[in-house]
């Protein structure tokens, strides 16, 4: 059974406002069965045992850091440029500001080919 992201997006929010939601009809029946068993399961529960969307890490920012941000983002963008592709192949912001911030070291969450892009290796 595959479900897109903004279907799961739909059906979560339908559940939560306590309504049903359609399963469509092509699903195998014993995968139909098995959803609509766990579904039923999770009605049964209170509330407040319901998952929370995790909240994301907010970072003070300060004008070293966005120094660090910007000039790693610059290089990455001009190594982007050269090889014609978008600079999030190479490291996505959210990488950048870990490495920036201290959180992660380069050799951590990035390959060798990235480091080499960014001048780190």
């Amino acid at each position: 059974m595959v479900v897109t992201n903004r279907q799961l997006i739909d059906w979560s929010l339908l559940l939560a406002a306590g309504k049903r939601i359609e399963i469509p009809p092509h699903y195998r029946p014993e995968r139909r069965k098995r959803l609509t068993e766990i579904l039923d399961a999770a009605r049964e529960k209170d509330q407040a045992e319901w998952p929370e969307k995790p909240r994301g890490l907010r970072r003070r920012r300060d004008s070293e850091f966005d120094a660090r941000v910007s000039a790693l983002i610059s290089v990455r963008d001009a190594k982007a440029a050269a090889l014609d592709i978008d600079g999030s192949l190479i490291a996505p912001r959210s990488i950048i500001e870990l490495i920036a911030d201290g959180e992660a070291a380069p050799e951590d969450v990035l390959l060798k080919w990235q480091r080499e892009c960014l001048a780190m290796a």
